[in-house]
């Protein structure tokens, strides 16, 4: 699983207020214990920084990542950031004006993009379209080695795949037969799971009740 990363937004906050509230754990030592690779981006509105620890979690190749991001909610907002107000909630317009000169724009436009913007993602729009043609290429010479897993995977990506795993459902009729909800699971499983190739299901713990 070295190819997973995770970003973990620290900003502690909640709709409550702070998480400390309610919340205590040491995310860092949990994901430790749980043998994962963790890093740290102290701020992550420095976007250096930010790049030094994805291009880290890509050179890992024993563990997965996690990557914690330390951010402020409503960042830019004079009044409002680092508070619950900004969990769920509009600025307002006053504080969206005031936000807007924060950053040195002109408070009084409304959907305003500017130009450098635009000009970037135009600039990744070219990426993007370069890196997807590799890719098609790429799997076109993967449908003539594999055939049959690139059928299987074409089928998952665009959920084609018949309804007949319907009729396949086991029926419980006799309700007075005693049965555990695992094991009435499992029979569901069991009976629709060569027609859903995407399903998983399963339970760490329960391996001698079966």
């Amino acid at each position: 699983m070295d190819n997973l990363i995770i970003f973990y937004d620290n900003n502690h906050i909640t709709i409550e207020g702070k998480t400390s509230l309610a919340y205590s754990d040491d995310v860092q030592k949990r994901f430790e214990s749980l043998h994962w690779n963790v890093l740290h981006v102290n701020d992550v509105n420095n976007l250096g920084e930010l790049e030094t620890a994805i291009k880290e979690a890509q050179y890992e190749k024993n563990k997965p990542t996690l990557i914690i991001t330390n951010t402020v909610i409503g960042f830019g907002s004079p009044n409002k950031h680092n508070t619950s107000g900004v969990h769920g909630s509009p600025l307002g317009e006053e504080e969206v004006k005031q936000t807007k000169q924060n950053f040195g724009w002109d408070p009084e436009k409304k959907f305003y993009v500017p130009e450098e913007v635009y000009n970037h993602f135009n600039e990744v729009k070219a990426k993007g379209e370069e890196f997807e043609n590799k890719w098609n290429e790429l799997f076109e010479k993967y449908k003539t080695e594999f055939p049959n897993d690139a059928e299987l995977f074409n089928k998952v990506m665009n959920g084609d795949f018949s309804s007949d795993w319907i009729s396949k459902l086991p029926e419980f009729k006799n309700y007075g037969e005693v049965i555990a909800t695992r094991a009435a699971s499992g029979k569901v499983i069991n009976a629709i799971k060569d027609s859903l190739p995407t399903l998983i299901g399963g339970s760490a713990e329960i391996g001698r009740a079966h």
